[in-house]
């Protein structure tokens, strides 16, 4: 009787420990640390109340993704021992504190703390088409504290090889992937995006001119 209970004590942790929520956007206030704007993927209903709070250990494998609108965190998102996956959505924080974070296609995030990326979390760049910007901590800052949490593709990351620090004004900065086949940008030589179209990649400067000037866009 008491190894049943023991052994059945222990798959109730194990289930706990692997819970997934993904955001749904029910709560309407789009912020990060309501419940309501969650739903566990086993049961389809929100998580208990004190679930999800700012700077408490979350636990949990979270999924943002294809949001409607900015997500804000108000405080640290401390994950603890669990991840949070970022997808076509936009998010707003304060920090993010342990665990691990996917920056997949169109995931961008938004960090305002001097100390964003806290505890060791992991950060790693599945696409070229995402970043994790830095509003109050530079480029030499972030080379310097947390390149060892970055990986690129699960690859560690290189500064300038396969990893960009991007000035972001004076005290900021964009992280993001050195993909040289991200194509961030479709032209087309008729107007609203009809006619023959190119894909352009990074790290090219396109110059058109025309009758009054001259266009140049710079990726």
């Amino acid at each position: 009787m008491k190894l049943f209970i023991s052994v059945f004590f222990f798959l109730i942790l194990f289930i706990c420990d692997g819970q997934d929520l993904i955001w749904t956007g029910n709560a309407g206030n789009n912020e990060f640390f309501s419940e309501t704007n969650w739903e566990d993927t086993s049961t389809n209903l929100p998580p208990i109340l004190g679930t999800i709070d700012a700077g408490q250990s979350i636990n949990l494998n979270l999924q943002l993704h294809n949001t409607n609108a900015l997500v804000i965190a108000s405080g640290v998102i401390n994950l603890g021992t669990g991840s949070l996956s970022v997808t076509n959505s936009i998010l707003q924080a304060q920090a993010i504190s342990a665990g691990n974070v996917s920056i997949n296609t169109e995931g961008y995030i938004d960090l305002n703390d001097t100390n964003p990326l806290q505890n060791n979390v992991s950060i790693n760049f599945t696409s070229g088409i995402g970043w994790i910007r830095t509003l109050n901590k530079n480029g030499d800052a972030i080379n310097n504290d947390h390149l060892a949490q970055i990986t690129v593709k699960d690859d560690a990351s290189v500064y300038k090889s396969n990893l960009r620090l991007d000035n972001y004004y004076l005290d900021g900065t964009v992280i993001r992937s050195n993909d040289l086949s991200t194509s961030p940008l479709t032209i087309y030589d008729n107007a609203n995006s009809q006619g023959d179209s190119a894909n352009l990649t990074i790290h090219r400067i396109i110059a058109q001119a025309t009758r009054n000037a001259m266009l140049v866009a710079v990726i």
